[in-house]
């Protein structure tokens, strides 16, 4: 079943001995409530979101489309499930705003977003600045959440 989660039982993985055992039982319960709400995504969503995350957010929808083997028209109707689910959106800057460096009708994360009822505003998705190594492929697309152990 391409939804099937496979929770995280304690974050030694992620966080190493960094948080006591309340703080871990916490963070434990959070990680797995988000992995529950991935499961709500369809797969090819959650690929491109896998996508978007290994790219920081610095990835538009054409290219997106091109990496992911699709057309455009399918990463905006993926980028719509994934907005309507509280994780990712366009960034929504004008064209003529952007900079010489920004990415044309760019695709980002929302983790950080205060007003994100999912993640709270807490910015899960840079979870590889923590110093351990992630496998995102594992854990958005495959939901195993229990590589983070």
């Amino acid at each position: 079943m391409a939804n099937a989660v496979v929770h995280c039982s304690t974050l030694l993985g992620l966080y190493g001995d960094f948080l006591d055992e309340e703080q871990r039982l916490e963070e434990i319960e959070r990680f797995n409530r988000i992995a529950d709400h991935l499961a709500t995504a369809t797969l090819a969503a959650r690929q491109l979101l896998c996508t978007v995350v290994k790219a920081d957010s610095r990835i538009g929808a054409a290219e997106a489309a091109r990496r992911n083997g699709g057309t455009k028209r399918q990463v905006y109707d993926l980028v719509d499930e994934l907005r309507r689910l509280h994780l990712a959106e366009i960034d929504p800057t004008p064209w003529d705003e952007l900079g010489p460096d920004d990415v044309r009708e760019r695709i980002q994360t929302t983790d950080g977003a205060r007003n994100n009822p999912v993640f709270e505003g807490i910015p899960f998705w840079n979870m590889h600045e923590m110093g351990a190594p992630v496998d995102y492929d594992a854990v958005i697309v495959r939901l195993d959440f229990s590589v983070l152990d």
